[in-house]
């Protein structure tokens, strides 16, 4: 069961992206928050909510976060990596949009302003991206009106261009294709309208917009500065300064496992950076059907043809030590010197590995053994009384949790086909009036036939959907049986 609350600590209350994976390490979901951790924290508080969220929530595993600078920057990471990984839940981007970009033509006698989705090789320059394409469009249309930009098509506006153009009649152009405006008065505005959309430009626009918008209010002209306030929120977005985010390199794989890596040779004291590890973790209920499953990562992936189930054996009672050692030494004792693991996984605390080290000690394994206990998500290491403090390897402690988990699953999922299985041969598909359901139940709370023969018939008519009167018929069905 993933561990959201733990998760939780390590992400901050800062603006940034969130990544969500299911147990394959996938990334299903990519989102955007002022606020990370109360924006993720939602996620598991899905009482009473809409179903595919619920979905989401269930199937996460892992968190990976990024903060970043502002909204803008956020909104930009986010777009690139929906675009990227495509994840399975998210709706917004899955249509291939992307952020608009301003092209511009300084070889043009009568430059004008143009938006792109996508860099061409072709003449001119591009500014962007712009992730508000509401709010670019509007400074677009407040520059052009201001300045007297051309928004025409033309290359070469000429008289023709004018004949159908009504811009300037509604006072929004310059015109330039008849001559009211020479070509260097015309490129000199363009230049101070380009500026805007600049760092130190736009900070000139929004001062001067601000100036206006508070002269308008003094003067009782609110309509005059609600649109002046329109503008100038729509500016502030569109200067907001942004990094240039190349997701290759901050989401590479390799890059990553590098991280992992290094943080594994720091805190276990390795000369050499490690390639895979292996993890074990015990499944039983009660004291039947003890199962075990083993997982393998390679660089930091699921080797899934090398993840192993295996039934504990010769037990009267389960005893996760004594479990533990059985399927260590089978697997160990089988593949010994050839593909063994550079870290061992144990998921339990110093019980569990000073058990598993008996086993390497026999085998003469020299192998670095850890373990990670589920209620404080401490890591153990043999020879060590003291848990490892993890805060400076977050990375490392993160995928050890998403290794054990993968181990947990396995295991559990094992336990629940021997429980299945056992349900279906089970004595009981013989008694009257006892159907599937009804033999689970009793199944899931005695365990075994000898079990429910042996207890009395108000225990068995305390189970939902099961009368005195048919545990005593149960009761007496099985006696025959015996």
């Amino acid at each position: 069961m993933f561990d959201w609350q733990f998760a939780l600590r390590l992400i901050p209350e800062k603006t940034g992206v969130y990544l969500f994976k299911n147990a394959w390490g996938r990334i299903i979901y990519v989102g955007k928050a002022k606020n990370l951790k109360k924006r993720v924290r939602s996620y598991f508080h899905t009482q009473g909510v809409h179903s595919k969220l619920w979905a989401l929530s269930s199937r996460i595993a892992e968190i990976e976060h990024y903060v970043v600078s502002n909204e803008k920057e956020s909104l930009i990471l986010e777009e690139k990596l929906i675009k990227q990984y495509q994840p399975k839940y998210n709706v917004s981007y899955r249509d291939d949009k992307r952020s608009f970009f301003v092209h511009f033509n300084m070889d043009e006698d009568f430059p004008r302003f143009s938006l792109a989705r996508i860099k061409m090789r072709n003449n001119g320059e591009y500014l962007g991206p712009f992730p508000h394409s509401g709010a670019l469009k509007f400074v677009i249309r407040y520059l052009e009106k201001e300045y007297g930009i051309r928004s025409c098509r033309p290359l070469l506006p000429d008289k023709k261009t004018y004949q159908t153009c009504h811009d300037d009649i509604i006072c929004r152009c310059s015109a330039p294709c008849i001559g009211k405006i020479s070509q260097g008065k015309y490129r000199k505005k363009f230049g101070l309208a380009l500026d805007c959309l600049k760092a130190k430009g736009a900070k000139k626009m929004i001062n001067h917009l601000r100036e206006e918008m508070l002269l308008a209010s003094s003067n009782q002209d609110f309509e005059k500065a609600a649109k002046l306030k329109d503008t100038l929120n729509s500016l502030q977005k569109v200067s907001q300064k942004n990094r240039n985010f190349l997701s290759k390199d901050i989401f590479s794989e390799e890059e990553r496992w590098k991280k992992i890596s290094k943080e594994f040779s720091e805190f276990l004291n390795l000369d050499s950076s490690i390639q895979s590890i292996e993890c074990f973790d015990v499944s039983h209920i009660s004291d039947s059907y003890a199962v075990a499953g083993m997982v393998r990562f390679n660089f930091g992936k699921p080797e899934k043809k090398s993840f192993r189930s295996y039934r504990i054996k010769n037990f009267q009672k389960v005893d996760d030590y004594a479990s533990l050692q059985q399927v260590v030494f089978r697997r160990y004792s089988k593949i010994l010197e050839k593909n063994l693991p550079d870290i061992v996984l144990i998921d339990g605390g110093k019980g569990q590995v000073s058990a598993v080290n008996k086993v390497f000690k026999s085998l003469s394994l020299f192998i670095p053994l850890i373990g990670l206990a589920k209620k404080e998500e401490q890591v153990f290491r043999f020879g060590n009384s003291l848990p490892i403090s993890m805060n400076t390897f977050p990375n490392a402690w993160k995928f050890l949790q998403r290794v054990r988990d993968e181990a947990h699953r396995k295991a559990n999922s094992h336990h629940r086909a021997l429980f299945q299985k056992r349900v279906r041969k089970s004595f009981l598909d013989a008694c009257p009036k006892i159907g599937e359901k009804r033999k689970k139940l009793l199944l899931r709370k005695f365990q075994s036939v000898e079990k429910i023969q042996n207890a009395s018939a108000e225990e068995i008519a305390n189970l939902p959907s099961i009368s005195f009167s048919l545990a005593e018929k149960i009761l007496q069905f099985l006696k025959k049986g015996k």
